[in-house]
């Protein structure tokens, strides 16, 4: 593995453990958040869950 890979690694899994972390120990009030970009509309209870697939995106 050269710098570059060991680079998006790190950003992959930390990205893994804040979304992580904000799912169990984040409020949950219950309310919708609504994202768009790219033309694609996304309802989603808990945002964490984006940077979670963010995280498996970039491993």
């Amino acid at each position: 593995m050269d710098t570059f890979d060991l680079i998006l690694l790190t950003t992959g899994v930390l990205l893994i453990l804040v979304g992580l972390g904000l799912f169990i120990f984040g409020n949950r009030d219950g309310n919708k958040n609504y994202l768009e970009g790219f033309g694609i509309k996304l309802d989603v209870s808990n945002p964490s869950i984006i940077l979670i697939v963010a995280g498996v995106g970039y491993c």
